[in-house]
């Protein structure tokens, strides 16, 4: 606050000595060319003043607690090159930090990063992401009869979007992309919905399908929660 936009912009990019970009290998862009990719993301973050340490995954539910390892070893931004499921991962090991989180679109629909304007080019979105600003958000938080909870930055869904989301098939998403989504929406027509019990507030529904949502598109494309905002 008091300051302009270029001040603010030094006073985030210049103290960025210790970036770390978490990574997952098997994500859709960088399951092709992972080297190449990696190489001009290296270089399209650099033109804007940001070297960073390249750390992969080698597994799910592994980025949270790997965030949290590089915030502890002194990281002072952590970036993130994979899905949305990818980010929501590095999530769990940055709420309540002050370290910014930064995203870039490697997944299938990215909509985190398409809800930020950042499109889904890579390198693109790379070089305004060094030129944007930290702002702090709220996040979501889920609790489960039996687990642990968990946060959500984008979107959490129960009844037919979890379903639908749980059927999408690995092999087919790598080969049709976001196509994957709908086969497998498709496919629970032929099946009954379970009906749950949903509380908001003071008002009680009975429904098959609930999406909470902190963002307005629903899988990149479909803007169906016009009211949301990160912000």
């Amino acid at each position: 606050a008091g300051c302009s936009t270029r001040e603010r912009y030094n006073r985030w990019i210049a103290p960025s000595r210790q970036a770390v970009l978490i990574y997952n290998p098997v994500a859709g862009k960088l399951r092709r060319n992972p080297e190449a990719i990696l190489h001009r993301t290296k270089a399209a973050l650099a033109r804007g003043g940001i070297s960073a340490r390249l750390l992969p995954t080698t597994g799910p539910g592994q980025a949270g607690e790997m965030a949290r390892q590089a915030i502890a070893e002194g990281a002072d931004l952590i970036l993130t090159l994979g899905g949305d499921g990818t980010i929501n991962e590095v999530l769990q090991g940055m709420v309540h930090s002050e370290v910014p989180l930064g995203i870039l679109p490697g997944g299938t629909a990215n909509c985190l990063a398409m809800e930020l304007g950042f499109g889904s080019r890579i390198e693109r979105a790379a070089e305004r992401l060094a030129g944007s600003q930290p702002v702090r958000v709220a996040v979501g938080r889920v609790q489960g009869a039996s687990k642990p909870s968990r946060y959500f930055l984008l979107m959490c869904g129960a009844g037919l979007d979890a379903a639908i989301v749980y059927e999408v098939r690995a092999g087919l998403k790598r080969a049709a992309g976001k196509l994957a989504y709908w086969v497998a929406g498709f496919s629970q027509f032929r099946r009954s919905v379970a009906s749950f019990r949903l509380a908001v507030g003071q008002q009680t529904f009975t429904c098959g399908f609930a999406l909470i949502s902190r963002i307005r598109n629903y899988g990149g494309d479909l803007e169906i929660a016009l009211g949301a905002s990160l912000r």
